[in-house]
């Protein structure tokens, strides 16, 4: 867990280049997209909802395989495919909450 490690003496930024900033940014928006599914799923309880929470949830779960086990290549392919398939998934459930365009 030496990547999960939190030092006190650490900033809350990275101060490194801009591949730390492009991997501190895609841990936020995971963060974000994490909270958002788990309120959407909660709020609604739509099928689309649930869906969408269940491939965030497995994506968390290949993203911390992916980090402990040394970053296979395997599980970064994993990694993409399943936030291939959220983004997806977000597209379909929104389309099919939306109101018909009559309806508007």
């Amino acid at each position: 867990f030496g990547a999960m490690r939190i030092k006190a003496r650490r900033a809350l930024v990275p101060s490194g280049g801009g591949l730390q900033h492009i991997h501190w940014t895609h841990r936020l928006l995971a963060y974000a997209l994490s909270g958002y599914a788990v309120w959407w799923a909660a709020r609604t309880r739509s099928r689309g909802a649930l869906i969408v929470l269940g491939l965030v949830l497995l994506q968390v779960t290949v993203a911390a395989l992916m980090v402990l086990g040394g970053l296979p290549r395997g599980l970064q392919a994993l990694h993409v495919a399943v936030g291939t398939a959220v983004w997806g998934a977000v597209v379909v459930a929104a389309v099919r909450m939306a109101p018909p365009p009559g309806d508007r």
